[in-house]
């Protein structure tokens, strides 16, 4: 259930500024635990968000930004259930 409101939360996090239309993307990155593969996914996100933003024929009227969360995932049965809870948080925001 918390899972779901910090989901909600971001999903309605689209605030208008001066400069341009700030588009958060939610990061989830195993950073920690048996695997830690995120370690070599989030600098590859990083620069891929600051290409993107430097690029003026990108997306030009936004900016991207990224919030950074460790899923501290291990073995595969918990990746399977924690994507299946990331699967059912996308199908509740579409129900929105």
């Amino acid at each position: 259930m918390q899972i779901q409101a910090i989901a909600i939360i971001f999903w309605h996090l689209f605030i208008v500024s001066d400069a341009a239309y700030p588009i958060y993307l939610l990061g989830l990155y195993p950073l920690t635990g048996d695997w830690a593969g995120g370690q070599a996914m989030l600098p590859a996100s990083q620069m891929a968000v600051l290409d993107i933003n430097a690029n003026t024929s990108i997306l030009a009227d936004y900016e991207l930004h990224i919030i950074v969360t460790d899923t501290k995932v291990g073995d595969s049965h918990r990746i399977e259930r924690f994507l299946n809870r990331i699967s059912t948080i996308i199908d509740n925001l579409r129900s929105l």
